[in-house]
Parts: C-alpha cells; sequence; structure tokens
C-alpha cells in the first residue's frame, strides 16, 4: 500500500510545483512492486525534462526509453507509461540489447560497444539495468553522443559511471542521484525542481 501511495503522491507532484519528492522503503529486490516503482521513477523523471525539437525525427516521432534490464522492468515501464504521452507525442519503450562479454577478444568488444552506443544514441531515455554497471562504465568515451540521452542507472554501482540520474537504495530506501556535469553538457534540460531533490552524485 506504502508503495502505491508513492507512486500517487508523484503523479501528483508531476502535476503541480513540487515541494518535496519523498523517498520510498524499497521492496524486496525482484519483486513486483519495486519494478512497478522503478518505473514509476522514470516516468516522474521524464516529465521533468525537456528536449529540442532537433532530438526527435519529427514533430510527431516518439519519445523513445531504451531499458537494457530484465523483461520485468520493460513490462513494468509499458505499462505505467501505457496510454500516456509527453506533450503530443507518444512514449515506447525498446530493448537495448547489451555487449557480448570477449574477455579474449578486445577488439570484437570494442566493436560491440561502439554498435551499443549507436542505439542508446537513438534513445531519448536509457535505463541501465542494475546488473550491467560494469560495461556501461566500459561506455564512458561514448557518452559525449549520448547528449540528447537521458540515462538512468539502476543502483549504486553507476554512481561511479557518466549516468546522469541514478536510482539508489540507502538504507532501506530509494532515493536518487544526478550528475551535474553529465547534465551540463546535455542538449536536454532537467528542471531545477527535480534537481534540487536528488542527491550529488560526486
Amino acid at each position: 500500500m506504502r508503495q502505491f501511495r508513492y507512486i500517487l503522491m508523484m503523479l501528483t507532484i508531476a502535476a503541480s510545483t513540487v515541494a518535496a519528492m519523498p523517498t520510498l522503503s524499497a521492496p524486496e529486490p525482484g519483486s513486483t512492486d519495486v519494478m512497478k516503482i522503478k518505473a514509476a521513477f522514470v516516468y516522474n523523471f521524464i516529465k521533468y525534462v525537456q528536449w529540442s525539437d532537433e532530438a526527435f525525427a519529427d514533430d510527431k516521432g516518439p519519445l523513445v526509453i531504451g531499458v537494457t534490464g530484465p523483461d520485468d522492468i520493460r513490462e513494468a515501464l509499458r505499462a505505467t507509461l501505457h496510454g500516456e504521452s509527453i506533450g503530443n507525442r507518444t512514449m515506447e519503450v525498446v530493448l537495448i540489447v547489451p555487449p557480448e562479454a570477449r574477455p579474449d577478444d578486445r577488439r570484437a568488444y570494442a566493436a560491440d560497444l561502439t554498435k551499443v552506443a549507436e542505439g542508446i544514441s537513438r534513445c531519448h531515455v536509457v535505463f541501465f539495468g542494475e546488473e550491467h554497471a560494469r560495461w556501461v562504465g566500459d561506455l564512458q568515451p561514448h557518452f559525449a553522443t549520448f547528449e540528447h540521452t537521458l540515462t538512468i542507472g539502476d543502483g549504486d554501482a553507476f554512481v561511479r559511471t557518466p549516468t546522469a540520474l541514478d536510482l539508489v537504495k540507502v538504507d532501506g530506501r530509494f532515493v536518487f542521484y544526478a550528475n551535474h556535469p553529465t547534465i551540463k553538457q546535455a542538449q536536454y534540460k532537467i528542471s531545477s525542481k527535480l534537481l534540487r531533490l536528488a542527491r550529488d552524485k560526486k
């Protein structure tokens, strides 16, 4: 019940002036409730971001959200975003396939990373699953090409990567971190109302 009260509060906040964004006691990892909460965070982050027209193919193009995590987070996002829009744009959830681990072939691994980076750069938002922090760190040289992509990390391991926002469980509660250098260099704009509620990413 507390989880759904939180989601309702977040939706209310998104429709009005942000006075505060509460943290939330986190359910067990992998549970349906925790996936719904993560999806609600992503949706409400999106509401406080503005993209320029040049980030879209045309004035009717969808806002594309890439996900590297498991099927259940993608399905939770699709359910949360069903029937919703940002301005006049619908939202589309797509899978970002992680690079294949190639410990004995660094050249092939680098080529895989480049291919993944190209897919990420075509999204407006990418949510990286908590099990993918290592290779996201390897993507650091490509982050300059993500100027139109809001990158969100799931878990404290992402605090050491260039992702713009990170959703982290601290003392059993969800909070989020903001990477101000990444955000400053981006071609999207995150509302100061949201950033005031974030912890600073060191």
